[in-house]
């Protein structure tokens, strides 16, 4: 019940949109592919898929094994040119050991996150899920200043998990920056509503929400509960202090 106050939708909605999303991502994986063996068990390692010659799938699978040879032996320069000789053979690929996540992994170790935010893209424009990859692209744009786009990733993280109360606790920060309280105040509620672990702290972040709202009563009820769990808490204690002398607007810490 407070999961679907904070959020506006019913629980029901929530876990349909959920296993929607699970659906999709077989349903891609089973139309698209049509067969393709799981490269990386040993009972597939020469596995066909059937037909004459090399088709598409034989190629990608060898592709893709190659790549993993390339990686694990050190050579990343030409494991990364095979994985992206695996995406030009067949791009809609995402299941295990895909093309995107290696590729990914080589471009963690590079200070350039250009090519790291490139293909964590190129990945989330044919994956239907991707609450990780999401989440992580959101990061990246928020260290380069591409704020809106990050909230963008992260409301579609939560598409996918929206029970991920740390993806909700940063959105909220993230739209505070941004001056949108009201969305920070309700993102705050649903952290709230899935039992957070330092239950004060999450208190407190929504009564700071709401004062910022400019919600001073309701702020004030909040940052009290908070202090009854924690009274040493030195953030609510100043925000109840401003609470208190009802001056709207950010409480400086």
């Amino acid at each position: 019940d407070a999961l679907e106050r904070a959020t506006g939708e019913s629980v029901a909605t929530l876990d349909a949109r959920l296993m929607e999303a699970l659906n999709q991502e077989r349903a891609v994986v089973s139309e698209k592919l049509g067969g393709l063996p799981d490269v990386f068990a040993p009972d597939n390692r020469d596995a066909s898929v059937g037909g004459s010659g090399i088709d598409q799938s034989d190629a990608l699978s060898s592709s893709l094994r190659r790549g993993r040879e390339l990686l694990d032996a050190g050579r990343t320069q030409d494991a990364e040119a095979e994985y992206r000789r695996s995406l030009a053979l067949f791009d809609r690929y995402v299941g295990p050991g895909n093309a995107y996540h290696a590729l990914a992994s080589i471009y963690r170790d590079s200070p350039d996150n250009n090519r790291l935010m490139a293909i964590l893209e190129r990945y989330l424009q044919v994956a239907d899920h991707g609450h990780e990859e999401s989440r992580e692209l959101a990061e990246l744009y928020l260290r380069n200043g591409r704020t809106e786009d990050a909230v963008r990733y992260l409301e579609r993280s939560l598409e996918v998990d929206p029970y991920d109360r740390d993806t909700r606790a940063r959105l909220s920060d993230v739209y505070q920056s941004l001056g949108r309280h009201a969305d920070a105040v309700r993102e705050r509620r649903a952290v709230l509503s899935l039992d957070p672990v330092d239950r004060a702290e999450a208190l407190y972040q929504f009564a700071n929400a709401l004062y910022l709202n400019d919600d001073i009563p309701d702020a004030k009820r909040a940052v009290l509960q908070a202090l009854e769990i924690a009274p040493g808490h030195r953030d609510a204690q100043r925000l109840l202090l401003a609470c208190v002398d009802g001056m709207p607007g950010n409480v400086d810490m």
